[in-house]
């Protein structure tokens, strides 16, 4: 097949024994949520708030990332860029179960019992923004925002199929522009709202960023991760080290900015030594936490620092692939740190999370597939393809 048929033709990640074990993945990871609900309500709304929120950051990441591409107009990067626009496919998943988590809110938020806000005059102070009215409100708002600059960001890169992308390009600029604005500040008010608020007497205002960088960071390592096993399956074949290098790049910068954050945000409420900050840190340096506090930055930056430093070592795909499952293990840890010590005292990861994640997990990459299999893996007609091609040549 030659390089041209390879560009147009469309693709699938998985085969049809794959697509079934996933759905009957899928199929068991909501048996056994059901059961939690029944067994242990609270960790089972714990376990569905944080896999839901993985996958829907790593959905919002892919786009990000395409729209970074498109409003820069960065060339480099026009050859694969329908994998992270494909990859926001799980939004509609993602928008479902979080109308689902509405019902759980009275598990796991303080803000939702009346007793509590009663009781405590700063959570009064909140009511406004932290009911379950605002709850369900504002998540629907934040899904419909993004699902539908996405979609329009889809529709004008699949137009490209049809006809010469010159006018095209520019439209999608302005698109990409009104996602990253709309982005900015949806993700902020979810970002609070869903995690945050889960210590509603806690606040950060280096939190909306700090979570904004795990989701970019996450977002690019399941990219990549795509785009090596595509790569594996005989697409993208004109992918070479130049492409994988500026890859590697990004998931070493982002690595770096993650970790500046986390200091940041530990560093400060530490010298300030002021009760209502430190409780946040207190919480998590007892009861068995300690020792994944301290994991946390060792994995999401001191070893993808060590492994990507070197410039040669961000060309090879062994290494790019190792470090982007590191980093998911990272970011699902950083995740789980922010969520479970407010749910149980000691550190509980068992079948509930587990099947959480592996059954959030399954959706998203049949839904990626179903999507990306959809048009041809290339938009021939960008005006940028060219020099994707012949990145660095």
């Amino acid at each position: 097949m030659g390089n041209g048929e390879a560009l147009i033709m469309t693709a699938r990640l998985l085969d049809e024994n794959q697509r079934r074990t996933l759905g009957i993945l899928a199929a068991a990871a909501a048996a056994v949520l059901a059961a939690g609900l029944l067994l242990e309500p609270r960790r089972a709304w714990s376990a569905l708030l944080m896999a839901n929120f993985f996958f829907v950051c790593v959905a919002l990441g892919g786009l990000v990332f395409a729209a970074i591409q498109r409003l820069s107009s960065a060339g480099w990067s026009a050859l694969f860029c329908r994998v992270p626009e494909a990859m926001g496919a799980y939004l509609p998943v993602g928008a479902a179960l979080m109308a689902l988590q509405c019902f759980g809110v009275g598990k796991l938020y303080p803000w939702a019992d009346s007793a509590t806000v009663a009781a405590d005059p700063v959570l009064r102070a909140k009511t406004a923004f932290l009911n379950p009215v605002s709850f369900f409100i504002i998540s629907a708002v934040c899904f419909a925002v993004w699902y539908g600059l996405s979609r329009s960001l889809i529709r004008l890169s699949r137009a490209q199929d049809e006809r010469d992308g010159a006018d095209l390009s520019e439209r999608a600029m302005r698109v990409s522009a009104a996602f990253l604005v709309a982005f900015s500040l949806t993700f902020t008010a979810a970002a609070i709202l869903w995690i945050m608020s889960l210590e509603p007497d806690w606040y950060s205002t280096i939190y909306p960023w700090y979570l904004f960088s795990g989701l970019f960071m996450a977002g690019l390592a399941v990219m990549v991760l795509l785009l090596l096993l595509l790569h594996r399956r005989g697409l993208y074949r004109e992918l070479n080290s130049h492409h994988f290098h500026d890859l590697g790049k990004y998931l070493f910068a982002f690595s770096c900015f993650w970790a500046y954050l986390w200091f940041c945000q530990y560093l400060l409420i530490w010298y300030s030594n002021l009760p209502e900050e430190t409780a946040h840190y207190v919480t998590r340096m007892a009861n068995g936490w300690k020792p994944l506090f301290w994991l946390n930055p060792i994995v999401n930056f001191a070893l993808p620092f060590a492994l990507l430093l070197p410039a040669g070592q961000k060309k090879r795909i062994r290494r790019l692939f190792s470090v982007c499952i590191l980093l998911l293990f990272g970011r699902c840890l950083d995740l789980y740190l922010l969520v479970g010590p407010s749910v149980t005292i000691h550190p509980q990861f068992g079948w509930l999370e587990v099947g959480a994640f592996l059954g959030a997990g399954g959706l998203f990459i049949l839904l990626f597939d179903r999507t990306f299999s959809a048009a041809p893996p290339v938009a021939l007609r960008d005006p940028y393809l060219v020099e994707s091609l012949h990145h660095h040549a």
